[in-house]
């Protein structure tokens, strides 16, 4: 959005230099007003996806500040040539005067900022702020290479807390910190410590190799590849470059980038305009639940989310208060004769999640995502339930793509998780608004949606 805006005020600008503040001749006359907004009106989408092939909107922690300011230089040229062509192909005349003056101004004012923001962001790094945790799998030299780079840079923000080993050498005493083994990968990502982690395995490692990817595939934590010898990565691949070194990304969290940041923002706005609204709705069911069973009407109970991180889950109570006293967790069922009347009911419409829109405006979870669950069941179902773990890559959501096909309570959890890594493989910001108008379909019918 703010590309955009500069690109605005650099195009009205240019041609007010070009027309209302030099005394340049205009043998062709000045550009009428409503011709700008109109040119301008094409200006921007092109310019969105013109930038964004230049790879000006990919999440990168490696790209230095001076090379973003190239990317944007280069994008504002091919802008530039779309914009000639585009003119001559449908006779608009735009004036070249003013299109030269418009490209200047948008190279200097878009590497300008990307510049100042990156030496900001680079500072904030080296303050300890805007830092992401990462493990390096490997224990050979490409590895030990990789690590002492990240370490000699600390603005990249990267903070490698060491190397996971393979046990096929002696590690060097203070060469780098083991803390882990490839055996034991699964470990990488119950907390949500270690958000990325890097492959840095040697050539002769190749069957090593093949072995570690394919079982970081199945956890939810982004995934970069060293390759050991050059060329060897895909054509097609998005790469990065450390300290010279080639970093191939190879998994991503499907919602990081701008339209992550979208959703982030729409959940916040929609959660707390709908915890505004449905209030007087939230003190009745207090009352309610207060009435019909002693305890409070409010109950937290621990969850994960994105990364397996833990978070507090607010409900509306709809069972007794010593529930769980004797059994402990236990998956729901159907006949639970725990479950009070008014919880029945509330469970029935789904209006015991309605805290939940808290947790949305905390940032814990998202209004669209998979169902977050205990951990003891989290525990029970990666041992049990091919791909489970890939649901951790998101945060978790009020409704999903399972409960809007009415797979919610006693039903199977490995149907719950085919349509969850469907919604992971195919999510937009399209399929979100589908998910929340289907749930909203699904109450007003009186069927349970979440």
């Amino acid at each position: 959005m703010t590309d955009l805006l500069i690109l605005a005020a650099c195009w009205f600008g240019a041609h007010a230099l070009r027309f209302e503040i030099t005394s340049w001749p205009a043998p062709l006359g000045e550009t009428p007003l409503i011709r700008r907004w109109w040119t301008l009106a094409v200006l921007l989408p092109v310019a969105t996806l013109v930038l964004a092939s230049c790879g000006l909107y990919r999440p990168r922690r490696t790209v230095t500040p001076r090379r973003e300011a190239g990317e944007a230089i280069r994008g504002v040229l091919l802008l530039t040539i779309v914009m000639a062509v585009w003119s001559y192909a449908l006779r608009l005349d735009i004036p070249r005067s003013a299109l030269a003056l418009f490209t200047l101004m948008a190279m200097a004012a878009l590497a300008g900022m990307r510049l100042a923001l990156g030496a900001r962001r680079r500072a904030r790094r080296r303050r300890g702020l805007d830092l992401t945790p990462a493990v390096i799998v490997g224990d050979g030299p490409l590895a030990a290479q990789l690590l002492a780079r990240m370490r000699g840079d600390v603005g990249l923000g990267i903070v490698a807390r060491g190397v996971i080993s393979t046990g096929l050498r002696t590690p060097v005493e203070g060469a780098h910190p083991i803390v882990g083994h490839v055996d034991a990968l699964q470990a990488l990502a119950p907390d949500g410590r270690s958000e990325v982690a890097y492959v840095a395995l040697e050539r002769e490692e190749s069957a090593l190799e093949r072995r570690v990817l394919a079982r970081l595939s199945e956890l939810s934590i982004p995934v970069r590849w060293v390759p050991g010898a050059p060329g060897r990565w895909p054509r097609d691949a998005q790469t990065e470059e450390l300290g010279g070194l080639p970093i191939v990304y190879l998994t991503e969290n499907p919602m990081r980038g701008i339209e992550g940041a979208i959703k982030r923002s729409f959940d916040g706005v929609a959660a707390a305009f709908a915890l505004l609204v449905a209030s007087p709705l939230m003190a009745l069911i207090a009352v309610l639940i207060r009435i019909d069973s002693p305890g409070a009407p409010l109950y937290s109970q621990e969850r994960l989310s994105l990364g397996g991180r833990r978070f507090q889950m607010w409900k509306f109570r709809t069972m007794r208060i010593d529930a769980e006293d004797s059994t402990g967790p236990v998956w729901p069922h159907e006949g639970d004769t725990r479950i009070t009347r008014v919880g029945r009911w509330l469970r029935r419409c789904s209006l015991d999640e309605l805290p939940q829109l808290w947790n949305v405006v905390c940032s814990e979870m998202s209004l669209v995502g998979p169902r977050p669950e205990r951990p003891a069941f989290v525990e029970r179902f990666e041992e049990h339930v091919p791909h489970y773990p890939l649901r951790l890559g998101v945060r978790a959501g009020i409704t999903g793509w399972a409960q809007v096909h009415g797979l919610r309570g006693a039903t199977p959890i490995d149907r719950r998780v085919e349509h969850d890594l469907f919604y992971l493989a195919h999510w937009s910001l399209g399929l979100d608004l589908r998910i929340l108008m289907l749930t909203m379909w699904r109450l007003a019918r009186g069927l349970n949606p979440g």
